[in-house]
């Protein structure tokens, strides 16, 4: 049996776990940190960013988003009225802060309500889902459908 305290123990395999290669791998999981407002111009002022997706680094290049691009939908419009936004925005990683009303349009929908089923696919596919709202309610043929 070892002599070592629980603390000690415990120390030496933080101090292993710091040093290991995995250490290294959970740092470049996180991606950096970006502070930025994602409300676009108007007429598209929408609010309420819901849907967030990464674009991989293997998406094809050449294309209105890139590798290391961030994507938001907005579930809210100008007036902040739910489930009636129809713009995703990007942001890209490179340092320039979007002010308020100058978040880059990436897409403005034709229909409302766009959601957090956002997701990009590394074929060169963005894909988002749609809940629309009525001022802000639900139809009652939607919660049919929900249930």
């Amino acid at each position: 049996m070892s002599k070592l305290s629980g603390l000690t123990r415990g120390s030496l395999l933080t101090a292993a776990l710091a040093l290991s290669p995995m250490a290294t791998v959970a740092q470049q999981f996180i991606p950096n940190i970006i502070v930025s407002s994602t409300v676009p111009a108007k007429p598209h002022a929408d609010l309420n960013p819901y849907g967030v997706a990464f674009v991989p680094s293997n998406f094809p290049t050449g294309g209105a988003i890139s590798p290391g691009d961030i994507l938001v939908s907005n579930f809210n419009d100008p007036k902040n009225v739910q489930g009636t936004g129809r713009t995703i925005i990007s942001l890209t990683p490179n340092g320039i802060v979007a002010a308020p009303m100058t978040a880059s349009i990436f897409f403005t929908s034709k229909v409302i309500g766009l959601t957090t089923a956002l997701g990009v696919l590394q074929r060169g596919f963005v894909v988002v889902g749609n809940l629309p709202n009525a001022n802000g309610m639900l139809s009652p043929e939607l919660w049919c459908d929900l249930t």
